[in-house]
């Protein structure tokens, strides 16, 4: 332990010299007995794919290292953008979603904000909460929604041009159709969610307008409207292969 102690100090001593030359030199770790990994007594060992295992000084040891009056400002803005967002996320994250949609919502209001714009439900607009497992990939996006408000009420039809499919499903028995509605206050970072679901559709029934009524916190509440579809498998297990959700309009 002493003897690898003192080689290492030996090797820093030798490292020093060379950066405070100003000589840039990045020294290979070739050694096939002794892998080090991570910052030991001011050196850090990495293994990059472009210059291979090699070692150099710990980050700020010659260089202080600074931060920009921009990079405090941007930081800032990124910790309100996720803090707007998680009001968003906390209210989708039991729903149909995948690990992307929480960045993709920290990206939506930090767009916004850099563009001095105030956070508004229209940037919403198309946003499918699943990559992979889409809306539109079970729908080919033949649907339509209308709304329409009635003092604390808005009442949403959607009306199918034709059953949702997946080959990937088999055995399935029908479906239901989901009605998320956020209304999310941007001023306060509060929101109010509002679910309905409509009855088992057969895949051999005939289609017809399918109508919601949900509350609202007021007759003006901005809104987002989402709409989903849940598989079931003998009409008594969710397919989580055979789901959509995505925003489908805005107020």
């Amino acid at each position: 332990m002493f003897f690898f102690v003192y080689s290492i100090c030996k090797f820093r001593l030798v490292l020093t010299i060379f950066f405070h030359s100003n000589i840039y030199v990045m020294a290979r770790n070739i050694s096939k007995l002794i892998k080090l990994q991570g910052t030991i007594l001011g050196l850090t060992f990495v293994n990059s794919k472009r210059y291979k295992p090699h070692v150099r000084p710990e980050r700020g040891t010659f260089t202080p290292i600074t931060i920009n009056k921009t990079f405090k400002e941007s930081k800032k803005l990124l910790m309100r953008c996720n803090k707007r967002a998680r009001v968003i996320f906390n209210a989708l994250r039991d729903e149909h979603r995948d690990g992307e949609l929480w960045s993709t919502l920290v990206s939506k209001f930090f767009k916004q904000a850099k563009e001095g714009l105030k956070p508004d439900v229209k940037m919403f607009a198309g946003l499918e909460c699943h990559s992979v497992r889409t809306l539109d990939a079970l729908t080919q996006g033949r649907y339509q929604v209308e709304t329409v408000r009635e003092g604390k009420k808005l009442r949403v039809t959607v009306v199918l041009e034709k059953h949702p499919s997946c080959e990937d499903v088999k055995q399935l028995t029908g479906y239901h159709l989901n009605v998320i509605v956020l209304y999310p206050n941007f001023t306060k970072d509060t929101l109010t969610k509002e679910v309905a679901q409509s009855a088992l559709i057969p895949l051999d029934a005939a289609l017809a307008p399918v109508e919601f009524e949900l509350p609202a916190p007021s007759a003006k509440a901005p809104y987002i409207l989402l709409l989903g579809i849940m598989g079931m498998l003998h009409k008594q297990h969710e397919s989580r292969s055979f789901q959509g959700l995505a925003v489908v309009g805005t107020s």
